[in-house]
């Protein structure tokens, strides 16, 4: 069976998830740049698979250029964040209802799912 290619999301996105300590405070994981701040010629440097990632699961380790920032991703990162693999957030993603069409049950604020009231 051949082996089937992942889409690769950009470069930008991929740099801008980085989950290094230069990047994200280590106690709150709050990213401390904004994805504006990333340089215009933002490229792939380098890539090396096998590196353990934060979850000590294979990762891959990427250095960006220019600014040689390393980031260490989980291995499955492409996949989970290929463009159209939603995350349950988008809009294209959210169940609408009507106020009758509940019965019973009531939205969830909680959770990966938002249902919307149309009018």
């Amino acid at each position: 069976m051949p082996a089937t290619r992942t889409p690769h999301p950009p470069a930008c996105r991929l740099r801008d998830t980085c989950p290094c300590a230069d990047c994200r405070d280590p106690r709150t994981g709050q990213k401390l740049f904004q994805i504006t701040d990333l340089p215009a010629d933002l490229a792939v440097g380098a890539v090396r698979d096998g590196v353990p990632a934060a979850d000590r699961n294979p990762g891959r380790a990427v250095r960006w250029e220019p600014d040689g920032l390393r980031s260490v991703h989980p291995r499955a990162w492409p996949a989970a964040h290929a463009p159209g693999a939603g995350d349950g957030r988008t809009e294209a993603d959210q169940e609408l209802w009507a106020a009758a069409d509940p019965r019973g049950r009531l939205p969830e604020a909680a959770g990966t799912r938002t249902l919307l009231v149309r009018a």
